[in-house]
């Protein structure tokens, strides 16, 4: 509730964090949200030299996974423009996108994962558990950076290829 509640982004820690923050987990997923993660992905790459790694799950999903690429096309020209270092990575497990970026955060020993809050949590959410709470508590206790949506996303508009 503390974390749903903040304006601010909020880290979660569980363990002593390593001495430097190289590398970023940045989950992407077909919500039109994805896009607020960037801001703050372009600010910790700026600050702490960070590489980006943007990781998403393939789909079967035509509607998902058209979703899905436009948001990595914007991701990777937001970031891109920045100046930002990145990498792509679709993860072709059988898993959660949640568990796979976990997985993914351990393979590479990730310094964090960056994510956004569901805004409004629906009764499965609260029955299955929604995705960032599987990543908040990742066993790996890698520390994660959680995003709430602002009122009016709109405002940065749609994603698109062309950036607009």
């Amino acid at each position: 509730k503390v974390i749903a509640g903040s304006k601010a982004p909020f880290v979660v820690v569980r363990d002593a964090p390593g001495d430097e923050l190289k590398s970023i987990v940045f989950p992407v997923d077909f919500k039109r949200e994805q896009k607020e993660k960037l801001v703050w992905a372009a600010f910790l790459n700026k600050y702490y030299n960070t590489k980006i790694n943007i990781c998403y799950q393939q789909s079967t999903d035509s509607r998902i996974k058209t979703k899905t690429k436009s948001n990595i096309v914007f991701s990777k020209n937001y970031l891109a423009e920045k100046g930002a270092e990145f990498e792509i990575h679709a993860m072709v497990g059988e898993k959660s996108l949640a568990d796979e970026s976990i997985d993914f955060a351990k393979s590479i020993n990730a310094g964090m994962i960056l994510i956004m809050t569901t805004k409004n949590i629906s009764f499965q959410d609260y029955v299955l558990g929604a995705d960032e709470q599987q990543i908040i508590a990742n066993s790996a206790k890698i520390p994660v950076m959680c995003i709430n949506p602002k009122a009016g996303t709109s405002k940065f508009g749609g994603f698109s290829a062309s950036g607009g």
